[in-house]
């Protein structure tokens, strides 16, 4: 999780990809920032928390979540504790 390294060379991903990285790390992972530099569509490790919350919340309570508002407080939660930047 906090390697500097990644297994996917730079030079493989461009614009047309879109590049999921489920962890999520201050200033992002160096995948996410090669793929962001590259102009792919970048997801995060955040988005994947916020859904697996989302998911459990329905189970729970058989309602919809407000996932936005949850990835908001996740994020600034994070953010604040020095453990991720803002996107």
């Amino acid at each position: 999780m906090h390697s500097k390294e990644t297994l996917i060379p730079p030079n493989l991903i461009d614009a047309s990809k879109v590049v999921f990285d489920i962890v999520y790390s201050p200033g992002g992972t160096p995948l996410i920032r090669d793929a962001k530099e590259a102009g792919a569509t970048v997801i995060d490790g955040v988005n994947m928390l916020v859904h697996q919350g989302a998911a459990s919340f329905r189970i729970w309570f058989a309602r919809e979540p407000p996932i936005s508002l949850m990835e908001k407080v996740v994020r600034s939660t994070l953010s604040d504790e020095g453990m991720l930047s803002a996107p």
